[in-house]
């Protein structure tokens, strides 16, 4: 947790203070009041501890909290629906496991012209809960998929945790939380967007 906490902050701020230092150019004092009130909770929600997990419903406010900001800073670029079905909005599941995933979407999946559409949909099925996250982005690189899927199985083979450093970190730390939290029954797959881009998912 405290190697994605240390992940996430630095990027957040950067990409927020760029957005409301040209909010500010433009004399949008509402628009800077309303990203200012966003990035508060947020900073919040990511620097405090939640050993026992945190609700779904809790998790995804803070995800559509990032969004907006996000989206302030793209204008019309970005879109995003979120999906979340209210017998999963309960659900308890380890803190900053959704919000990384879109932000890893919008990061690094982005890097095509716009429009640039997101997706958060869950379900829950015979006593199982998924959480997809797909986006229309330039999608992952096989080499880089199988990396993260070879680093996971030895991680599972031996059953002991690699260094938790800060970089480089990115899913595999998603991946470790899920099955720290959940032990077997936890999920974790990554593929194709039919459309173009990806789709990661998680559960448990």
């Amino acid at each position: 947790m405290l190697a994605q906490q240390s992940l996430m902050i630095p990027h957040f701020n950067n990409k927020n203070l760029a957005t409301i230092s040209a909010l500010a150019d433009a004399g949008l004092t509402r628009e800077i009041s309303k990203v200012c009130g966003d990035i508060s909770g947020i900073l919040r929600y990511i620097s405090t501890d939640a050993e026992e997990g945190v609700t779904v419903a809790a998790e995804i406010e803070h995800t559509v909290k990032y969004l907006q900001c996000m989206k302030m800073g793209h204008d019309d670029k970005l879109s995003y629906t979120i999906g979340i079905p209210p017998v999963l909005q309960g659900v308890t599941i380890p803190k900053l496991i959704v919000q990384p995933l879109v932000e890893n979407a919008i990061k690094h999946g982005f890097n095509t012209p716009p429009p640039w559409n997101l997706v958060v949909q869950g379900s829950v099925e015979g006593g199982e809960w998924r959480i997809s996250i797909s986006d229309n982005g330039i999608g992952f690189e096989p080499s880089a998929v199988a990396l993260l899927e070879s680093r996971i199985a030895k991680w599972q083979e031996t059953g002991r945790l690699p260094a938790l450093g800060i970089e480089g970190m990115g899913l595999f730390n998603i991946c470790v939380r899920l099955r720290l939290f959940f032990g077997e029954r936890h999920h974790f797959s990554i593929r194709a967007n039919p459309g173009g881009g990806s789709v990661v998912t998680i559960g448990g």
